[in-house]
């Protein structure tokens, strides 16, 4: 909806209907200034915001690179998915012997890497639990995890993308955005 400022003053109630439907183009003169949106849907855009540096012991959302999604659960089986707090993992960051455990807040198991594979286990203390986590050097906030029992494999999105959920596993350790993912709060 497209709206000349002035209705902010002189037709506030329409303007607020507006609202409702998404975000309104405020214009001056004829020309767009601003954008007005609801408090329910400035929190839906600010929702997440990523860290340059994540902290132990504080919780964290990892956020793919590449496809703009959360490391979610569902049906038993790790996913990138959209923001749904039903499915999206939140993870307490600590450390172990040098190493970062992410452990789910929600069940309470730890992010695990045994026989190559990415799942929620309960936490027995293992190399496969222990993750090293390297920055990407890319100045924006985004790292590579590793399990410490095979550094040559790193957590990877195998096929999500910013339109479609998809799928999250380890493989090969290579430099790309597919392996990038950022801490958020």
């Amino acid at each position: 909806q497209i709206r000349p400022v002035t209705d902010l003053r002189n037709r506030y109630p329409e303007v607020e209907r507006d609202l409702e439907r998404g975000p309104v183009i405020l214009t001056k003169n004829g020309y767009g200034t601003s954008v007005l949106v609801s408090i329910s849907l400035f929190d839906k855009l600010n929702r997440y915001r990523r860290v340059a540096n994540f902290k132990e012991g504080k919780e964290y959302l990892l956020l793919s690179k590449n496809a703009n999604k959360i490391l979610s659960q569902k049906d038993e089986k790790l996913l990138l998915a959209a923001d749904d707090e039903n499915i999206n993992l939140s993870f307490k960051i600590t450390t172990a012997d040098g190493y970062y455990v992410l452990t789910d807040l929600a069940s309470g198991k730890v992010l695990d890497g045994t026989d190559g594979k990415l799942t929620l286990a309960d936490s027995v203390g293992g190399y496969a639990q222990q993750w090293k986590i390297v920055s990407s050097n890319t100045s924006d906030g985004y790292y590579y995890f590793y399990p410490r029992s095979n550094e040559n494999k790193a957590i990877t999105n195998y096929s999500a993308s910013p339109t479609s959920n998809g799928i999250v596993g380890l493989n090969e350790a290579e430099k790309l955005p597919a392996c990038q993912f950022a801490f958020c709060f």
